[in-house]
């Protein structure tokens, strides 16, 4: 049997550390190469794992972390299932009670961008990233590594989610956390928005341009560090110079001010660029 993959070694792992019992079929079940006919095996060790998890969290001699992480490990590949009988476990596990506030934004997330209750579970993402977001005094209490993890992780599930729905509330969260972000969370989203300019770049655009010049200059500052390398860069002025030329003044003053900020690394002598426009000026007016 090959070797497992980060996730499924990473799962075994923790549960030998719990003392949960697996079975040598357990084991094999979590290898994709040897269940790629055979989900519904590797879906019902997840089901088990998770409606355990009641005896996993009483481990209590077991750090809360790698309690957590043996949920939320269990969820992940359990997201990796587009399948009916997946989907129908997810619907099922994200209405029972008792979750983590860790393991319930994964959840949530997971059913949400199957358009499980969507509005619901959306709403509770939108409501757990704020008190996180303004939280991090819990670095001075030594909890610093757990409390970036999730909001990374947080953040994480919302832009996927905006990838998927193309919700411009869920992008509005995300661009009023940035303002506020700092250090390893702050990074981490401004990678994100590079990929969610990327996928979806005309509610991105269309978003940005609602906001105010402050903030529009924060978003963009942001992409500007996230996407650092030449290749994404170029990816990004591409599908901005094919796609997105408008007739609203505020949107098109917005594309220039981003090719314009990615050209002074990539092309700074490249006098061709299209400039701001006067007209954007005006434009928050």
């Amino acid at each position: 049997m090959r070797r497992l993959e980060f996730f499924e070694s990473n799962l075994i792992s923790n549960l030998f550390k719990i003392g949960y019992p697996l079975k040598r079929e357990d084991v094999i079940a979590l290898d994709k190469i040897g269940s790629r006919f055979d989900s519904k095996n590797r879906i019902k060790l997840f089901e088990k794992i998770l409606l355990d998890r009641d005896f996993i969290h009483s481990r209590k001699d077991i750090d809360y972390f790698i309690r957590t992480e043996v949920i939320l490990d269990a969820l992940r590949l359990l997201d990796e299932h587009f399948l009916p009988i997946a989907n129908a476990l997810i619907d099922e596990l994200s209405q029972l009670e008792g979750w983590e506030r860790r393991e319930k934004a994964l959840l949530a997330s997971m059913a949400a961008k199957r358009g499980i209750r969507y509005r619901l579970n959306a709403a509770y993402l939108l409501s757990v990233l704020p008190p996180f977001g303004s939280g991090l005094e819990r670095i001075d209490n030594g909890e610093s590594f757990q409390a970036i993890i999730d909001v990374m992780n947080y953040t994480s599930y919302l832009a996927d989610l905006f990838i998927y729905k193309g919700d411009k509330d869920i992008l509005n969260a995300l661009i009023a956390y940035i303002s506020k972000a700092y250090g390893l969370p702050a990074e981490h989203l401004s990678q994100m928005f590079g990929r969610m300019l990327l996928l979806r770049p005309k509610v991105f655009i269309s978003t940005l341009a609602a906001q105010d010049e402050q903030t529009v200059n924060t978003v963009i500052n942001s992409l500007h560090f996230g996407i650092r390398n030449n290749r994404e860069r170029e990816k990004v002025k591409a599908v901005l110079q094919k796609n997105l030329f408008t007739t609203d003044k505020r949107s098109q003053g917005i594309i220039y001010l981003i090719m314009n900020k990615f050209s002074t690394l990539t092309d700074h002598a490249n006098k061709t660029l299209p400039k701001v426009p006067d007209s954007h000026a005006d434009s928050g007016k």
